[in-house]
């Protein structure tokens, strides 16, 4: 979210139909720009879903977010 690609991206693919997973490293005091996104984003008839993943190693980055995407995909029966 820092640099705004992200941001730029994720409203790129959202308008083209493509559903939204995204991670961010902000401060949670930055949580209300990200819920603005998110609405934005769903204005669009996408799923979004972002994980905020302040400064933990690769590894549980890894871990957190696949496992809660493989766990939402296989209820949903797809994303």
């Amino acid at each position: 979210m820092s640099s705004g690609m992200g941001r730029a991206c994720a409203r790129a693919f959202s308008t083209q139909g493509v559903n939204i997973v995204g991670v961010h490293l902000d401060m949670a005091e930055r949580q209300p720009e990200i819920d603005d996104l998110v609405n934005q984003l769903e204005q669009q008839d996408v799923a979004v879903r972002f994980f905020l993943m302040p400064m933990l190693p690769a590894t549980m980055y890894a871990t957190k977010v696949i496992g809660s995407i493989a766990d939402e995909v296989g209820a949903a029966g797809g994303f």
